[in-house]
């Protein structure tokens, strides 16, 4: 898949030094695959939460961190929307 969104990974990982390590192992993982249904993500991340809209919550660093992607996947793209704290996350309108 290519990735569409470094800049707020990046971002993230300058205020979240413990988050490094999992967002580029994830960042890694993401870019080698093609998905083609959320089914094929549940294969790697059984945790991940699944929105409408193609968009999805995957869970980092045991929960501590959430990722929101949106999966293109007749384009084999993944845009990253948000990352966050779990109390930024309670803050965000997924709706």
């Amino acid at each position: 898949m290519r990735v569409v969104g470094r800049d707020v990974i990046s971002r993230f990982m300058q205020k979240h030094s413990n988050a490094k390590l999992a967002l580029q192992s994830w960042l890694c993982e993401v870019e080698n695959v093609s998905w083609e249904s959320p089914e094929e993500i549940l294969v790697r991340y059984r945790g991940a939460d699944f929105l409408p809209n193609n968009r999805i919550v995957f869970h980092c660093i045991d929960g501590e961190f959430k990722l929101l992607a949106l999966a293109v996947y007749g384009s084999g793209i993944v845009v990253v929307e948000k990352i966050g704290t779990i109390a930024e996350y309670s803050k965000w309108n997924l709706k």
